[in-house]
């Protein structure tokens, strides 16, 4: 994978366990993520899960995790995505952290614009997310960008139970430059 450049000399690179200090402390920082979503403070199990973890049917081929880097190549973000899971086509979000410091300031929406641009000459048809009912920011974050909720399920994050708003975004094709219909 090429680095993918964002602006003000940001980049999404691929990440690996050479990265793991790095991302045990970008999720420290996210701690208020990991309060939410787990009931815990973030520590070593967190970070193998971002690498590690996989859903039933699944390998690490179609495993991607991904940094956001700032102009000085510090870890700001991570993203966990599966290709293909659960349809054909459908890639799920299984993890976006931004570091509060960068949050609010449309970088999500540009990370998130890159990552399709990115993904759909690698097949994703369509993108899917979990966020938990408490997360009303998440919520509003990605209804705002195009993700509709499709359905609720009940899940067990570490120490909590939640309810878990599924939610999806189903990506235009883009038109064929001989197309006169899109």
């Amino acid at each position: 994978m090429h680095d993918i450049l964002l602006k003000n000399g940001y980049s999404i690179k691929l990440l690996g366990n050479d990265n793991h200090t790095a991302v045990l402390d970008l999720c420290v920082r996210c701690k208020d993520y990991y309060e939410l979503h787990c009931g815990i403070l973030p520590e070593e199990r967190e970070v193998k899960e971002i690498f590690e973890d996989l859903p039933t049917g699944k390998g690490y081929d179609d495993k991607i995790v991904l940094g956001v880097f700032d102009a000085e190549n510090g870890l700001i973000g991570v993203l966990d995505i599966i290709r293909n899971y659960v349809t054909e086509g459908e890639w799920t979000i299984g993890l976006m952290i931004l570091d509060p410091k960068e949050r609010g300031k449309g970088l999500g929406r540009n990370i998130h614009n890159a990552l399709i641009k990115w993904a759909e000459p690698l097949g994703a048809k369509s993108f899917r997310i979990g966020v938990i009912e408490e997360n009303s920011n998440g919520f509003a974050f990605w209804s705002a960008i195009g993700y509709r909720k499709i359905k609720e399920v009940s899940m067990v994050l570490t120490e909590k139970t939640h309810i878990v708003n599924v939610m999806t975004l189903h990506l235009q094709p883009a038109c064929h430059p001989n197309d006169t219909i899109c």
